[in-house]
């Protein structure tokens, strides 16, 4: 049975989302759903900053694949 793997992708901006997105189709990845945006609370800390100012909204897309059909159709990349 093909083996189903998932990731989450993050970014605060969604330009970089866009293109880890547009990588990981090229990988074999296929995006599930839509894109998700989340804020944070007044007060709580996003952990990132940018110029000294605190991103406060994350953007998020989950992907999936299917190892097995993927690896048949691209033996290549299944050697690294």
């Amino acid at each position: 049975m093909p083996r189903l793997e998932y990731q989450v992708i993050e970014s605060h901006e969604v330009t970089f989302l866009e293109e880890q997105v547009n990588a990981e189709i090229q990988e074999g990845w296929v995006p599930l759903g839509g894109v998700n945006m989340a804020r944070n609370e007044p007060g709580q800390d996003s952990g990132y900053y940018k110029g000294g100012e605190r991103y406060e909204i994350w953007y998020s897309q989950a992907m999936t694949r299917r190892r097995r059909l993927w690896s048949r159709l691209n033996p290549e990349l299944m050697s690294s």
